[in-house]
Order: C-alpha cells, then sequence, then structure tokens
C-alpha cells in the first residue's frame, strides 16, 4: 500500500512537473509573441521613415543638378578670368 501511494506521488509530481513546463511554455510564448509585436511596430515605423525620405528624394535631387549647374558656371567664370589674369601677368613682364 505505501509503494502504491509512493508510486502515485510520483505520477502526481511528474504530472504537475509537465503542467508546469507547459505552463513556462506559455509563459515564453507570449513573451515571445509580445516581442514580436514590438518589432513588428518598430519596423512599420521604420518604413514609414523610409517612405517619408524616398519621396524626397526627387527633390533633393532637383536641387543638387541646379547647383551642379551653377558650380560648372562659376568654374568656367573662374577659368576665364583666371586665363585673362595669366595674359595680362605675361604682357606685363614682357613690357
Amino acid at each position: 500500500m505505501s509503494q502504491e501511494l509512493a508510486g502515485q506521488a510520483a505520477a502526481k509530481t511528474l504530472e504537475l512537473q509537465q503542467v508546469g513546463e507547459g505552463l513556462q511554455l506559455s509563459v515564453d510564448r507570449e513573451q515571445q509573441l509580445r516581442e514580436i509585436a514590438g518589432l513588428r511596430g518598430e519596423l512599420e515605423k521604420l518604413k514609414v521613415e523610409r517612405s517619408k525620405e524616398v519621396a524626397l528624394l526627387p527633390k533633393k535631387m532637383e536641387v543638387l543638378a541646379k547647383d551642379k549647374v551653377s558650380l560648372k558656371d562659376k568654374k568656367k567664370f573662374l577659368q576665364e578670368k583666371n586665363k585673362k589674369m595669366t595674359q595680362e601677368h605675361k604682357h606685363q613682364q614682357i613690357i
């Protein structure tokens, strides 16, 4: 009879351990689901930010194109000015 009670107690202990492990797995899964939901939220926020940045790219390209034209014009002007000054300097050295 005591062996029977010991066997029942061992079986009950094993059952409780399994239930406890099952509960721990449920808690772990719930934690993982919360983490996944948080990561999805962050991902969506990053997607929105990137979409805004991508939408601004054409405007930035337009500004850069204008800057490029302006810099080319300035470069041409400075090259001509430099050429003129060099010629004047050579002319003055000859005199």
